[in-house]
C-alpha cells in the first residue's frame, strides 16, 4: 500500500539575512539552552505567538519591556501565589501573606526597615528562579 503524505508537511529549507554577530549569538543561545537551532526558532515563534495573543500585536520589543516593567506576576489565584519585585533583579514568592524561603518553607516578611541580609538571601531570587519556584508550588506545568 502506498503513503502519501501532504507536501505541507514535508521538511523545507529557510533563508534568512541577518549578520554574523546575530547568527553567532543565536547559535550560542541555542546550544546554552540545549536547542537545535531549528527548535530555537520554532520555540522563539511560539513565544512571539503566545505573547502577542495575550497582550496584543505590539512589536517584540515592546511586549517585552512591558513584561521587564512588571513589578509582579499572579500565578495562582486561588492560592494566592504571586512572584513580586524587590530589587533589580531580586524576586520574592509570596504565598498568601509569607514569602517562601530557599529550603522551601514559608515565613513571615517583615517591614522593609526590619529585613536583615540573612533574611534577604533566604527570600530573594532572580526572576527565572522565583517563577520556577512559584509555578512548582501552585502545581503549574513548565
Amino acid at each position: 500500500m502506498t503513503q502519501t503524505t501532504d507536501p505541507l508537511d514535508q521538511p523545507v529549507n529557510v533563508n534568512f539575512k541577518m549578520t554574523e554577530r546575530d547568527r553567532r549569538a543565536f547559535k550560542i543561545w541555542c546550544t546554552q539552552n540545549g536547542l537545535t537551532l531549528t527548535e530555537g526558532f520554532h520555540s522563539g515563534i511560539a513565544l512571539l505567538r503566545e505573547l502577542r495573543a495575550r497582550l496584543g500585536p505590539e512589536p517584540a520589543d515592546v511586549l517585552l519591556g512591558l513584561i521587564e516593567a512588571a513589578d509582579g506576576f499572579l500565578i495562582d489565584k486561588e492560592r494566592e501565589i504571586r512572584v513580586e519585585r524587590r530589587g533589580p533583579d531580586a524576586w520574592a514568592v509570596r504565598e498568601g501573606a509569607s514569602v517562601v524561603n530557599r529550603d522551601g518553607g514559608r515565613e513571615h516578611e517583615p517591614m522593609p526597615s526590619s529585613r536583615d541580609e540573612a533574611f534577604i538571601a533566604r527570600t530573594r531570587f532572580p526572576l527565572t528562579e522565583a517563577l520556577k519556584i512559584a509555578r512548582a508550588r501552585a502545581g503549574v506545568g513548565e
